[in-house]
Order: C-alpha cells, then sequence, then structure tokens
C-alpha cells in the first residue's frame, strides 16, 4: 500500500498535525507513506523518516501544478491520495482521476461549507469521488444536509497520548518564560483566526484579570494570511483598548506546546465553530481542566460539568465566570483534568485514529467501498 498525504503546509496546525502523526504511525505498521505539501514548515524536521515533496503552487495556471502531482504519484507508484481541507482535496481528487488512484478526502471543519463556490465543489468531490472523511459526526451532519452522498464517514481525529502524559508541573518552563509568580496561567493554542474566538478570550480576560491581578493569558499561535494577521492587529487593539498589554502574552508558533501546557491553570477554547480540535485532545491529554465553546465536535470530547465546562458561543461573559469558578474550586478543577485526561485515554487515541484510516484505505484497495 503506497499513500500520499496532501496538506497545504507543514506548519503548526491541526489538520498539519494530523497528516504528521497519521504519516509516521502509517509507516510504522508498514505502509510506505509520502507526504506532498506546497509549502515547508516547523513540520519537516519530526519528518525524517517519512519522504516530503514540496510543490509549490506560485503562479496561477493550475494544470503545472497538477501535472507535478501527476508525475509524483506515477514515479512512487502511488495507490492512495489522501487530502486533506479544501484546495488540496480539489487537486487531489483531480490528480486521482487523472492517474487513476483511489481518493480520500478529509475535511477537518466547518469552512468545507462557507460559500456557494465550496458547496458546489463539494457536491461534485462527493458524488465522484471514493469516500469524504469527517472529523466529528457534528461536521458530518451539517456536511451531509448540504451535499447529499453516501460516501461520508467519521473518522475522529486522535494524539500522541505519550507526549502529553507530564504529570510534573515544570518550574523550568516557567522560569524560562519569566511566569514564576504568575497566578492562574491560562492558555489558548492555535491559529490566531476569527473562528477561534480569540476576541472573546480577551474580553473574558479582562473581567479575571480584574480579580486575579498576577495571571497572564497565554496564546500559541500565529497568522498566516492576510486576513488572519488584520484579526492579530485587531486583537492587539482590544488588548490595548481594555489595558490589558501587560496580561497577555502570544507566543507564537512553538515546539514547546506540551510543556506549556503542563504549566496552565485552565486551558481556554473560544471557537465558533470547530471539527475535532487537536489542540483541545492535547489539552485534555495533558489533565489540564477546560472550558470550550459548546460548538461543532466539542460536545463529543467534552461533556459538561464531568470532564469540562461547555459555554454557549460568543458568550465572552460566561466563560469567564467558569474560569473564575474553577479558579476558586480547586477540588472541582482537579477532577474535571483527572476526567479530561482519561477520556482521551479511552476514546481518542492515535492508534484508534490510524486503525480506522487503515481499514478505509483497505476497504477501497479491496473495492468494497462504492
Amino acid at each position: 500500500m503506497r499513500v500520499l498525504q496532501m496538506i497545504g503546509n507543514l506548519h503548526l496546525g491541526g489538520a498539519e498535525t494530523v497528516v504528521k502523526d497519521l504519516s509516521q504511525e502509517l509507516r510504522k505498521r508498514g505502509v510506505d507513506v509520502y507526504i506532498c505539501s506546497r509549502e515547508g514548515g516547523r513540520f519537516e524536521k519530526e519528518l525524517r523518516e517519512v519522504p516530503c515533496e514540496i510543490i509549490s503552487k506560485k503562479d496561477k495556471n493550475i494544470f503545472h501544478y497538477i501535472r507535478a502531482l501527476m508525475k509524483l504519484v506515477k514515479r512512487e507508484k502511488i495507490n492512495i491520495i489522501h487530502s486533506h481541507l479544501f484546495v488540496n482535496n480539489f487537486y487531489g481528487f483531480i490528480t486521482a482521476k487523472l492517474t487513476r488512484c483511489k481518493i480520500i478526502m478529509t475535511i477537518h471543519g466547518m469552512d468545507c461549507l462557507r460559500s456557494r463556490k465550496r458547496r458546489f465543489a463539494y457536491r461534485f468531490l462527493a458524488r465522484f469521488g471514493d469516500r469524504i472523511i469527517a472529523v466529528s459526526d457534528f461536521l458530518k451532519d451539517e456536511f451531509c444536509k448540504v451535499i447529499k452522498g453516501k460516501k461520508v464517514l467519521t473518522v475522529y481525529n486522535g494524539i500522541d497520548i505519550k507526549k502529553f502524559d507530564n504529570n510534573n508541573r515544570s518550574s523550568s518552563k516557567k522560569r524560562e518564560l519569566n511566569l514564576l509568580s504568575a497566578f492562574p496561567l491560562i492558555g489558548a493554542v492555535g491559529n490566531i483566526k476569527p473562528v477561534k474566538g480569540y476576541d472573546l478570550l480577551i474580553k473574558a480576560a479582562q473581567k479575571i484579570f480584574s480579580i486575579y491581578k498576577d495571571g497572564k493569558l497565554l496564546i500559541l499561535g500565529d497568522a498566516i494570511r492576510p486576513k488572519d494577521i488584520q484579526y492579530r492587529e485587531e486583537l492587539q487593539e482590544l488588548i490595548k483598548e481594555l489595558n490589558l498589554e501587560s496580561y497577555i502574552i502570544f507566543l507564537g508558533l512553538r515546539g514547546d506546546v506540551a510543556e506549556i501546557l503542563s504549566i496552565l491553570d485552565i486551558y481556554l477554547l473560544p471557537s465558533r465553530s470547530e471539527g475535532t480540535s487537536i489542540a483541545l485532545l492535547e489539552a485534555m491529554a495533558s489533565g489540564r481542566p477546560i472550558i470550550a465553546s459548546d460548538v461543532g465536535g466539542n460536545p463529543k470530547l467534552i461533556k459538561d460539568g464531568v470532564n469540562g465546562f461547555l459555554v454557549p458561543p460568543g458568550n465572552w461573559q460566561t466563560l469567564a465566570e467558569k474560569v473564575i469558578f474553577l479558579l476558586e474550586d480547586k477540588c472541582m478543577a482537579r477532577k474535571l483534568g483527572e476526567m479530561a485526561k482519561k477520556s482521551v485515554l479511552e476514546n481518542f487515541s492515535i492508534s484508534r485514529m490510524v486503525s480506522d484510516y487503515m481499514r478505509i484505505y483497505e476497504d477501497l484497495l479491496r473495492g468494497e467501498i462504492s
């Protein structure tokens, strides 16, 4: 079995993490895996054992790009193209049809339905592609309401839990970040874009830090696209307007996420939309008490009051109140963190995710999926 994973870049991000982890684990199971990306990134260093090919698409001539993809597929004798996110799904589909490969397309969030053009494209892809994978039942249901098709399956994301099994809160990491005297430390991980709801987080921070004067909010992630860079600038303006410059730290893209998660008192996910958040799974695996918005795939991961709290999307006031509640009730915070970790161990391991994808690959090659 020879599988080509297609992704837009190799920066730190949810879909990119899935591709990295899936590729490494498939390799361990004897699958010949190749990664094709239009851009490099931090993950290139971690993927030394997985062949990666950067095929840059600098011009608007898609035929040159498709030709390069076809060359790669034929050279490596690829059986299955597994693409992720809209643009790669589109190019992957065309390449698969021209090279007579099987094609699996994973959708990672609601952005697949955000425009008429994308909805039209996915109707076509769902009809003529081999399989579309949604990363949550919620996403699958929403997708199928708009795009009729019987070829849509759910495969929940999974993570390498061992990387986040750190029960010792690192004082050295706090010292490195000059946070030894900071309490509470609250944080969020994810690319900086409007859908992630960082503006809500900043508004909630004003209420939290009016009580906890020594607290800090850590934001791990960066803006990549022009409109996201504009959003980050708007966040900086909001921080100034609310006089929170000394409370909020943008840490950018980092390779030590597990260590930083281990020093947080509470993890927050105020997203306006989600598929299955890798960052949320990582925070759960770290045993952090979590407060997340009640959207998308989050309710599948977080059961309100059992292994975290869910708050109405867009409601920063309730978000702040839940943070303050957990800071005052350390016993509840500890219990939620322990239950979150247990949930990931039982349901969202990378082993389970890889087995699910392996089953789909094998069924496709046997011709059992029509």
